[in-house]
């Protein structure tokens, strides 16, 4: 709830159809149609003394509704980012991420489950190097 909390503190309370676009996620649908209409996005006020592509560029990215939220290609293509991008260096993914990977992290029950959920992702990925310390993730 708090990090719903925060997020719409900034993207704004969402409409209707923001609402529709998560109906997936019950919990989070509930919670931000009990809010009703009101706030605005105000990410443009809180950084206003910042480059204004930059700021352009986060209100595109944190847009409640996904389907209103630009893709990781769009977000590339976006003038901000002109300056720093090297096409030569960059990698299209093989396959897209499913969804459905991410389903035990969201039935993980403690912060302690989502931990041991990463780490053995991580390790499953870097399994010949020996220089993992399991406490580098799990220590406080």
């Amino acid at each position: 709830v708090k990090q719903l909390e925060s997020i719409i503190s900034y993207v704004g309370t969402p409409t209707p159809e923001d609402i529709e676009a998560i109906s997936g996620h019950e919990k989070a649908s509930k919670y931000a149609s009990s809010l009703g209409q009101g706030a605005v996005n105000r990410i443009p006020q809180y950084f206003a003394e910042h480059n204004p592509l930059a700021v352009d560029l986060l209100c595109k990215l944190l847009q409640f509704n996904p389907h209103k939220r630009i893709s990781a290609a769009e977000a590339l293509e976006h003038p901000y980012l002109s300056e720093v991008r090297d096409r030569d260096r960059e990698n299209d993914a093989e396959a897209r991420i499913d969804p459905a990977e991410f389903e035990k992290v969201e039935r993980a029950e403690s912060l302690e489950e989502v931990r041991r959920l990463i780490w053995d992702e991580v390790r499953s990925f870097e399994a010949n190097r020996p220089s993992l310390d399991e406490s580098m993730l799990l220590d406080e």
